[in-house]
């Protein structure tokens, strides 16, 4: 099942009437999910670069950048000093989204920024203490832009079954997958994630909480705070079942990870999967619905068959829809890779290469910890308050990064035992 912070369902799939096979039928006509047109790349050659002038504390660098008519915008400031004791501030001039960096988190992010909407950023270097002159440098060296207009996808096209079933959904552990335009997500606590292999790119984001796209297909970019740097860990694409990417996530301008921030992962099917079985995929495809264009869909479908190394299924998909988890009887099971009419292909989390590659992540087990709305007190009544409203289906006041339900991690819930193992935990015992 996949674990979620405020919500337990399994989603609603409804199995089509496609064949029941024992063996894969022909993979002929199968084609890799098309690439989106990648972001416009502004490069400065010489980079831009401004140090400070002055010696006192306070704004010691202040640049204001606009790229005219962009709808969203992510810098590059590969060569960029920061001294100890001092930040650098970027922020969208459009709607006020910021992200901080010192010299650690600017690592992090391999000296690149989250995505701003509008086309005007502004840079800060701020510094608590004197500098030397030129101590500090804010270097500009490239600028990421919005693409043209994109296609869109709809009934007719390869990837939709019949009718296109998607529905918008909220699936926190479903991310956007940037600058590729791809399908990711997380699959345990420490915010290891997954999607296709032609998406394995250095230096991604994962978007979360994305909001709706414009009425002109314009993408909206979510808060600086719902986007986490995406390192590539291991990838194949080789194809069709040997297409699959696994990332480690960073974090957030905030220092929060994306499994802290969300509460929410998916899990890993340990099982192999049974033909005919209903299906859901959470991806961010194209739409004929501008203001579903790229954002969270839940496709609902069933698996036609399966192998050690692929799952066919009649789920919905177009492009952006890369990577997307397929989702079987709550747990994951492959990522979408392929369109070939109502035959779509995901590479299986059974693939020998792809198995290991998640096993090399080495997810925590156990319990989780007895702050469950990750309000850093504890132990504190409230956590055991806030978990049972959410057991019996009710808030907690901290979403959207309280913990989930399944509090003994043994994948079974609504499950009174998890109660036991908090009440255990919570007074010094062991995780039941």
């Amino acid at each position: 099942m996949w674990i979620s912070a405020a919500r337990y369902f399994f989603a609603a799939c409804s199995a089509i009437g496609a064949p029941v096979l024992d063996e894969h039928p022909a993979l002929e006509g199968a084609v890799p999910l098309p690439g989106v047109e990648a972001p416009r790349v502004v490069e400065w050659s010489p980079a831009f670069s401004l140090t400070n002038t002055g010696t006192g504390a306070g704004v010691v660098v202040d640049h204001v950048q606009t790229m005219p008519g962009s709808a969203w915008v992510r810098p590059h400031m590969v060569g960029t000093v920061l001294p100890p004791n001092t930040t650098l501030r970027v922020t969208s001039l459009a709607d006020g989204g910021e992200q901080v960096f010192d010299s650690a988190m600017l690592e992090a992010w391999h000296s690149r920024g989250a995505y701003f909407n509008g086309d005007t950023l502004r840079f800060e270097i701020v510094s608590t203490v004197a500098l030397a002159p030129n101590a500090a440098r804010l270097q500009i060296t490239a600028m990421e832009v919005s693409p043209p207009f994109a296609d869109r996808g709809g009934p007719g096209e390869i990837g939709i079954c019949g009718n296109d079933d998607r529905q918008p959904s909220t699936e926190r552990w479903v991310a956007r997958l940037m600058p590729v335009q791809c399908s990711a997500s997380i699959i345990c606590t420490n915010s290891t994630a997954l999607s296709a292999g032609h998406c394995a790119q250095a230096n991604a984001v994962l978007q979360f909480r994305v909001p709706a796209t414009q009425v002109d297909c314009t993408l909206v970019m979510p808060p600086p705070e719902d986007q986490f740097p995406a390192t590539l860990v291991a990838f194949q694409n080789n194809g069709v079942g040997a297409d699959w990417s696994v990332f480690s996530t960073g974090t957030n301008t905030l220092g929060q990870t994306a499994f802290g921030r969300m509460g929410s992962y998916g899990l890993i099917s340990p099982v192999p999967i049974q033909s005919g079985s209903a299906a859901t995929l959470y991806g961010y495809g194209q739409d004929l619905t501008c203001t579903r264009q790229y954002t969270q869909q839940s496709s609902p479908g069933a698996v036609s068959s399966a192998s050690a190394t692929t799952v066919m299924h009649s789920c919905d998909i177009r492009i952006g829809s890369s990577g997307s988890p397929i989702v079987v009887n709550g747990r994951v099971v492959g990522v979408a890779t392929h369109a070939n009419e109502c035959a779509n292909i995901g590479t299986s989390v059974r693939n020998t290469a792809f198995a290991a590659a998640i096993a090399a992540r080495t997810c925590p087990t156990g319990c989780d910890t007895v702050d469950f709305n990750r309000d850093t007190l504890y132990p504190d009544v409230l956590d055991l308050t806030e978990f049972l409203s959410v057991f019996s289906g009710g808030p907690c006041s901290n979403d959207p990064v309280c913990g989930d339900i399944d509090f003994n991690n043994d994948s079974l819930y609504p499950d009174t035992s998890d109660i036991t193992s908090l009440l255990s935990v919570f007074s010094g015992g062991p995780c039941l």
